[in-house]
């Protein structure tokens, strides 16, 4: 089928602690759509792409320009050792 004003466009978010620390409360955030999920944990080297997932839905204007542009933004907490 041809896409079309209305469809909806399914998004999954691949989140990687590409650092050097473990990472809570990781969430992401996405100016475009609402984001579900989370948050997590992530410790070094490890990738989530099961929990975040969003929808949008495409409108005229996207058709039009043929793209839709969008960026999302990860956040979480160094975990830090306490004691000695």
């Amino acid at each position: 089928g041809q896409i079309g004003a209305g469809d909806t466009v399914a998004y999954a978010f691949a989140v990687r602690n590409t650092g050097n620390t473990a990472l809570a409360n990781v969430t992401v955030t996405d100016p475009l759509l609402a984001v579900t999920g989370g948050p997590v944990s992530l410790a070094i080297g490890v990738t989530d792409s099961t929990t975040f997932k969003g929808s949008y839905v495409l409108t005229q204007a996207d058709l039009d320009r043929g793209y839709v542009q969008n960026s999302a933004t990860t956040n979480g907490d160094a975990v830090t050792a306490t004691g000695a």
